[in-house]
């Protein structure tokens, strides 16, 4: 992808043109104004001014965009509409949303429009449903969301009103360690909040229908690759994801692997170790509760594609995690049957191996291992399973043999063993899922 590439350029372009006074203030539909023609305007997939102007805008600001791109969607729908509604929120893009049983509970404002205001955004209407409609600008718009987050770019200068860190954070880690904390990239967010409006045409109703748009689908497929690949993990995001395609192998196997994830100790030695408090992290469960999640999105995952070989091998590994042997090497030893893969062959035949070990089942464990070795014979983590086998079993020349071309080796890279990129491994064809949501939004709003 091209977005980081040129980033940092046109961040110090974009710095010049502000600082040089060419980006007056607007007022507020001025400011809407100015969103619709960026997400005309913007390139998918590129760092362009487009996307820094945006970019550059308080979370405020984009709170007040959101209220009136919402109230453009309802006079699109309904011309005659003269009164507007938004959730009462105590900060800006707060996690209003994130109960959904409480959403038929959420407290409602009026938005206080002048009569000025009110005509220029039936005017704004009138254009947005000339040039295709609302759905147009939704989908366009959480997509150019999505990218400014990808992007990493972030407001120059933050709003001094902006209360930081109450109910949506970033926390960042290393080795399940608190190593740092911001306010969360509000971003994100706004996709998901445009994309709630989306409905088919074919809708019967005024409110919106996200989970039965295919671009939709895209998008929150794109986002749940993107964050685990580059682990910067929301549980909301693949929470959200399944709430609008329960039915969806993909979505369910990434949402799975989400909860793989918040299980592995990166995730639960921090929430032991930070002093925030508990109740930022409600949307994450013990150790247990989220291998009982992960395995339960597997197995709906592979009831709807059975032949989906990877989802298998990850149940396979958590049901190991749970302390069911059994139940996991019946998956394990039907995986590695069923799939060519040699990532996935690594993999399956690693964690193969330590379920038959726990078991006593020692032989097919030595088999396992010796073939995830001759898979990547540059791999470190079978020959350290060999060696602890070995040595359990009181050959002690075998398994000093077995580990020594390991410890002779000064030219050690972590590319050598997929041992180390498991927990981002599921997400290696990011490239393609983002291209393939570039086409179809490019392609739906021509």
């Amino acid at each position: 992808m091209t977005l980081r590439t040129a980033i940092v350029a046109c961040m110090m372009l974009w710095a010049g043109l502000t600082a040089g006074g060419q980006d007056r203030t607007p007022d507020r539909i001025g400011r809407l104004e100015q969103w619709l023609e960026a997400i005309e305007q913007h390139q998918l997939g590129e760092p362009d001014e487009s996307l820094l102007r945006v970019a550059s805008w308080d979370r405020n600001t984009l709170w007040l965009v959101w209220m009136d791109a919402g109230t453009i969607v309802s006079l699109v729908r309904e011309p005659e509409i003269l009164v507007f509604q938004t959730p009462y929120e105590s900060e800006p893009f707060s996690g209003v949303f994130r109960n959904t049983d409480e959403r038929t509970r959420i407290r409602m404002r009026t938005i206080p429009y002048g009569r000025d205001e009110l005509r220029r955004l039936q005017r704004i209407a009138r254009d947005v449903a000339q040039r295709g409609g609302e759905d147009r600008i939704l989908k366009r718009g959480a997509a150019l969301h999505s990218d400014i987050a990808m992007s990493g770019a972030r407001p120059a200068v933050r709003d001094p009103e902006r209360r930081s860190r109450t109910d949506t954070i970033m926390l960042f880690l290393a080795d399940g360690q608190q190593t740092g904390i911001e306010d969360a990239n509000h971003h994100w967010e706004m996709g998901r909040r445009l994309l709630d409006r989306v409905r088919p045409k074919n809708s019967r109703t005024l409110q919106g229908n996200p989970g039965t748009d295919e671009t939709v689908r895209r998008w929150y497929l794109a986002v749940n690759v993107y964050m685990q690949v580059t682990e910067q993990m929301d549980p909301w995001q693949g929470e959200r994801s399944v709430q609008l395609f329960p039915r969806d192998p993909e979505i369910l196997f990434f949402a799975a692997c989400g909860r793989e994830w918040f299980s592995g100790p990166q995730a639960q030695n921090t929430l032991l170790s930070t002093n925030l408090s508990r109740e930022l992290f409600n949307m994450i469960g013990t150790e247990d509760e989220e291998l009982r999640r992960a395995e339960r999105l597997f197995r709906e995952s592979l009831e709807r594609e059975p032949r989906r070989n990877e989802a298998r091998i990850r149940l396979g590994r958590v049901l190991g995690r749970r302390g069911r042997h059994q139940d996991a090497i019946a998956e394990l030893r039907q995986a590695t049957k069923e799939t060519q893969n040699r990532l996935l062959l690594y993999y399956g035949n690693m964690f193969l191996g330590a379920e038959a070990d726990a078991l006593g089942f020692g032989d097919e464990a030595r088999q396992a291992y010796a073939r995830a070795a001759d898979l990547y014979p540059r791999a470190q983590s079978p020959r350290l399973a060999l060696s602890t086998l070995a040595a359990s079993r009181g050959d002690r020349a075998a398994a000093l043999s077995t580990i020594q071309p390991v410890l002779s080796r000064d030219d050690v890279e972590l590319a050598d063993d997929p041992w180390w990129s498991y927990y981002t491994s599921q997400a290696r064809d990011i490239e393609g899922i983002v291209e393939a949501l570039y086409q179809i939004v490019q392609a739906e709003t021509q």
